[in-house]
């Protein structure tokens, strides 16, 4: 719960009408909210420090390199999600990327008809393979929604396998590749 929420719960003393009523309600309802938005809207220090050294480790770690090999093994194994067209349809976009603190590949895969004209700042054609694009993770499209025109895919760089997604919507059957709106 961030402060906001926590501010808003406290300040409008929700539950001032129960079955006390009166003004011991309202401060006794006041009390238990802050003590519970207190706790909730705080993260102990070692959580904190925890969390800024990964951070900080991850964006100290060296790029990670998505080689045409690794894009070529991707593309040979990758199952296209139901609904999806054939991948030849695609405009494919790859990225390093740190999974967890694992070496990793972020694919972006955009169908041509739709997504075609595009702005590919901060990609390269990768070389030999038609529509097919690499470059930083800041450089690949972000598109909101867009159904199976969009797919989304992860591939752990050290096992040499896809990241398992979850399917639309909160279905907990998982995919190598899913359709936007989903990862």
């Amino acid at each position: 719960m961030d402060t906001q929420t926590c501010r808003s719960t406290v300040v409008a003393g929700e539950g001032a009408g129960g079955p006390y009523g009166g003004m011991f309600s309202i401060r006794l309802h006041f009390a238990v909210l802050a003590a519970l938005c207190l706790s909730a809207c705080s993260t102990g220090p070692d959580r904190r420090a925890e969390v800024l050294a990964r951070i900080a480790a991850e964006e100290a770690a060296p790029a990670v390199v998505v080689t045409d090999e690794t894009i070529g093994a991707i593309e040979s194994r990758i199952e296209m999600p139901p609904g999806a067209r054939p991948l030849a349809e695609y405009d494919r976009y790859y990225s390093g990327v740190r999974l967890s603190g694992r070496e990793g590949v972020q694919g972006v895969l955009l169908l041509r008809r739709w997504f075609g004209d595009i702005n590919r700042d901060g990609v390269a054609p990768v070389e030999g393979m038609a529509n097919v694009y690499r470059g930083g993770a800041d450089a690949l499209p972000i598109v909101s929604d867009g159904g199976c025109a969009v797919v989304t895919l992860y591939f752990d760089l050290a096992a040499q396998e896809f990241v398992e997604l979850h399917r639309e919507g909160l279905s907990v059957e998982r995919a190598r590749a899913v359709c936007n709106g989903v990862a």
